[in-house]
């Protein structure tokens, strides 16, 4: 068996191609990379053999943040309830705001907006009921929360793609969604601070390409 020399002291090993992928998505994401040229360092992702050619592809990039758990409130600050309601309008909760323990979101024929990423959790598990009658409610949650979901959809849908929050960190609160999307939807996804929900959904789209050609 042939043995593999430990990286020179100071250096970190490089990512394997995925993990090169994921870094390279997250670069697009903070608007260190536009698309061309995310595109650009994904097709040479293919083509590089070395581990030298391999961090060479990253080394001009600035160091990533470090996903940590949205900031937490104290017990006492969230409420236990809270409701969130749209009826042939619009409603939305975001920037720094407490979620209750228990959030109820009803659209019907209106949308209503629920953006986590800047929110202040308290510990422990948080509630939200969706309620989405032709209508729908959006979730946006961020990197490093755990988000577990099960609604029911009928003539319509209830939408929380697989992997899509993966970066979960030790500790980190819990968000749990439940409901019902009645001929209207309730999504859930994860989104990056600043980034829009085109940008996000260009993002997945590249990384699941360049996981597809990387098999």
């Amino acid at each position: 068996m042939v043995s593999h020399p430990d990286p020179p002291a100071g250096k970190s090993p490089a990512p394997d191609r995925s993990s090169a992928v994921d870094i390279l998505c997250r670069h697009y994401a903070l608007d260190n990379l536009d698309e061309r040229e995310l595109e650009r360092r994904l097709d040479v992702l293919y083509r590089v053999e070395g581990e030298g050619d391999m961090r060479g592809l990253l080394s001009d990039l600035p160091a990533l943040p470090r996903v940590e758990a949205p900031v937490a409130a104290g017990a006492r600050e969230a409420p236990a309830r809270g409701v969130a309601i749209a009826v042939m309008g619009g409603t939305e909760r975001k920037g720094n705001w407490i979620p209750p323990r228990k959030l109820v979101a009803v659209a019907a024929m209106g949308g209503v907006e629920l953006d986590f990423r800047e929110a202040r959790f308290a510990a422990g598990v948080s509630e939200v009921m969706a309620v989405a009658f032709w209508g729908g409610v959006e979730i946006v949650v961020p990197p490093g929360i755990r988000v577990e979901s099960n609604g029911i959809a009928l003539m319509g849908g209830f939408d929380h793609p697989a992997g899509e929050n993966e970066e979960v960190v030790a500790d980190a609160p819990v968000l749990r969604i439940g409901g019902v999307a009645f001929m209207g939807g309730v999504e859930i996804s994860t989104r990056y601070p600043g980034e829009t929900k085109k940008q996000a959904a260009r993002r997945r789209k590249l990384a699941r390409e360049a996981r597809r050609r990387l098999r």
